[in-house]
């Protein structure tokens, strides 16, 4: 059987099962409630698939680590991916040149999944990832972002790269309704239909 036949496949039984399906590049991951595991494959250079090694995987293997908890909200950047509980806790893997793990200054990258207390301290509403940055909106409408700055895409006024969250104040008396982090881009959409932007402007 081929590995798009496979994934089909997979996908087919996800969506019978009601699990919801997120995708990230360069890998992909599916996950759902009531403590459904949670699959990883494809490129794993920087440890992104959290299986706790750098190896490929060219079908869809198990994150072992999940299969005690109720997971909510699951999203991926480039290199990295954030997982969010039913208890709030945040778990964060892969990639950490930039510090969009959130786990503080001199960190290295994670090959498995670890607890971030500076994400898990916030309640969060919703959650976007983009290339090498990430935003929280918190349940009091507050946003928070770190990660890659190189660009100023964390709209901080800077091009500071920021290893925790950091809050976000230009949009402060903003009422955000829906936010998308690109590579090194953002959007923001206002509760009056107004559109933010910042970040690079290359192309």
């Amino acid at each position: 059987m081929s590995l798009r036949r496979i994934f089909v496949t997979l996908l087919a039984a996800f969506i019978a099962a009601g699990i919801g399906v997120f995708s990230g590049v360069p890998l992909a991951q599916a996950t759902g409630e009531n403590r459904l595991p949670v699959y990883s494959w494809g490129l794993n250079n920087h440890g992104q698939l959290g299986q706790n090694d750098t190896n490929n995987y060219n079908s869809p293997y198990p994150i072992y680590f999940f299969k005690d908890y109720n997971i909510v909200k699951l999203e991926t950047g480039d290199y990295h991916a954030i997982l969010v509980t039913a208890a709030g806790e945040v778990f964060v893997w892969g990639y950490n040149n930039h510090g969009q793990l959130g786990l503080g200054a001199g960190v290295g990258s994670q090959r498995a999944p670890v607890l971030s207390p500076a994400l898990s301290a916030l309640s969060i509403a919703r959650l976007y990832v983009g290339g090498n940055h990430n935003f929280i909106v918190t349940r009091q409408s507050e946003v928070y972002a770190w990660g890659c700055n190189t660009a100023g895409q964390l709209g901080l006024g800077d091009l500071t790269p920021r290893p925790l969250p950091t809050r976000v104040q230009a949009l402060s008396d903003l009422d955000i309704v829906s936010l998308h982090a690109g590579f090194e881009h953002t959007f923001a959409i206002t509760r009056l239909g107004e559109v933010y932007a910042w970040g690079s402007h290359f192309q």
